[in-house]
């Protein structure tokens, strides 16, 4: 992980934040497993090696700017992640083990306990991510890959000040 600058304001953002999710001691893999992908930059292809429900989708970040200081040299600013957290009943072989609604609430809390975590946000804030705030825009049910899927979206905003000139 590393601090984020004007240079790599998206890069490191995402970068910081995917590995913050991806650390299973941080958010566990309900399956127990310790080696599948479970956490992606998009939805995955159910053609290219899906490694199966559930997973996470970490979204790219918005990013903006606002002044910070009178000579405009530091810029607030602002950043607002979207995440997605995808579950079914059934696992990658087919059999169902109605799980799915179980399995989101599982992650969910896992993602609202990493993300409130004083551990967490002290060492985030040593890279420049300040002010953490994660909220659950929504859940749907949807149809994904032939299944009945869950689906919740979170918001993860933060900010920081940084010398742009």
């Amino acid at each position: 992980m590393s601090l984020i600058s004007k240079s790599n304001l998206f890069t490191e953002s995402w970068t910081n934040i995917y590995n913050i999710i991806n650390t299973r001691s941080n958010v566990a893999d309900p399956t127990g497993s310790t080696s599948r992908k479970f956490v992606y930059s998009r939805v995955p292809n159910i053609k290219a090696n899906f490694q199966g429900f559930p997973y996470i989708v970490l979204n790219q970040p918005s990013i903006s700017m606002n002044r910070a200081s009178v000579n405009a040299k530091r810029k607030n600013v602002i950043y607002a992640l979207e995440i997605e957290v995808h579950t079914s009943d059934k696992f990658q072989n087919g059999s169902i083990n109605g799980a799915g609604q179980t399995h989101l609430n599982q992650i969910s809390d896992d993602l609202y306990e990493t993300f409130n975590s004083s551990t967490i946000r002290s060492s985030l804030s040593a890279l420049g991510i300040e002010n953490i705030n994660i909220t659950t825009n929504n859940v749907d049910i949807d149809t994904e890959h032939e299944e009945i899927v869950w689906i919740r979206g979170f918001t993860l905003n933060f900010n920081n000040k940084l010398d742009v000139n």
